[in-house]
């Protein structure tokens, strides 16, 4: 229980401040399954889902020689159902992607999770 004042006396126009807390901290990342990515020649639709509601992030690159491209998008609203859909991809393509998750207490979830390689998918010719 915490208690608070402001430095003048409390009044019937600003009474003390009280709430309590159940203790519980939420260091638990949110759960990435069914993680799919759906090519065409130029777009690409990407959906996960997750356990708790979290934002939406989408990560992607694609290499040409030793240069490396990427782009990003990324949406605030929580939900559990996460759709993606990028556009102007170069066609025939691979590209190499990761999907996040945050939950209101900032804990990331990572698909696939470090270390381990990016997913792919390849644009249609």
């Amino acid at each position: 229980r915490v208690k608070s004042n402001t430095s003048e006396s409390p009044d019937s126009s600003n009474p003390p401040l009280q709430f309590n807390t159940n203790g519980i901290v939420d260091n638990t990342p949110p759960v990435i399954s069914g993680v799919s990515a759906v090519p065409t020649r130029d777009t690409v639709t990407v959906r996960w889902t997750t356990n708790e509601a979290s934002d939406t992030e989408f990560i992607f690159w694609y290499f040409v020689g030793p240069s490396r491209f990427q782009r990003s998008h990324f949406t605030s609203p929580l939900v559990t159902a996460h759709l993606m859909q990028e556009y102007n991809l170069v066609p025939n393509t691979q590209y190499n992607y990761v999907v996040k998750s945050r939950d209101t207490s900032l804990n990331t979830a990572q698909f696939p999770p470090n270390p381990q390689p990016a997913a792919q998918f390849r644009t249609l010719p």
